[in-house]
């Protein structure tokens, strides 16, 4: 159902709704730019923290991604799980680590490892409006890999799930 409480049931309008509706919540103008804005967000970062968040990747974090995403998680475009990988390990894991560091070194995630299917959640019985959904991203368990933060490889995962978006995004700002 549109704003006009009009029901539509074509997917292409439907389709352009939700397009419509999530690009206006997820976008937002910025006039001006405050540069002072973080000068008051206290660190959170230690120097040896910083150290181990520059460091390059290893062998070992590339196994440690992987093996912390849950075993049926992040069904992805390629239709595998993340149990796939961890059960032909023994098989996969020269040729998957070689490729995610590579991908991590080179700054450059091949074609198609980023593919994401967005599913809509209804967050009600019954849903008619957009707002009564929940979009969830469904990616591929590569890109999962190189993708999850890199505190979870360095022993900081209790303190980042505690974190609020915010002090997530603070913790990777800063230098």
């Amino acid at each position: 159902m549109d704003e006009q409480g009009v029901r539509h049931e074509d997917m292409e309008t439907m389709g352009a709704m939700v397009k419509e509706y999530f690009s206006t919540l997820f976008t937002r103008e910025v006039l001006e730019i405050d540069d002072g804005i973080l000068t008051d967000v206290e660190r959170r970062v230690t120097p040896d923290m910083n150290q181990l968040l520059l460091a390059p990747f290893t062998r070992e974090e590339v196994k440690k991604a992987l093996f912390s995403i849950s075993d049926l998680k992040a069904l992805g475009l390629d239709g595998l799980h993340a149990i796939f990988f961890k059960h032909f390990w023994g098989l996969l894991e020269d040729d998957l680590v070689d490729e995610v560091l590579g991908a991590v070194q080179s700054v450059m995630i091949p074609m198609g490892w980023k593919d994401t299917t967005i599913v809509m959640i209804p967050k009600i019985d019954s849903p008619d409006k957009v707002t009564q959904f929940h979009p969830i991203s469904l990616c591929n368990v590569v890109y999962k890999i190189i993708s999850s933060p890199r505190c979870y490889c360095i022993g900081l995962k209790q303190f980042y799930l505690r974190s609020s978006v915010i002090t997530r995004v603070l913790l990777f700002w800063e230098d």
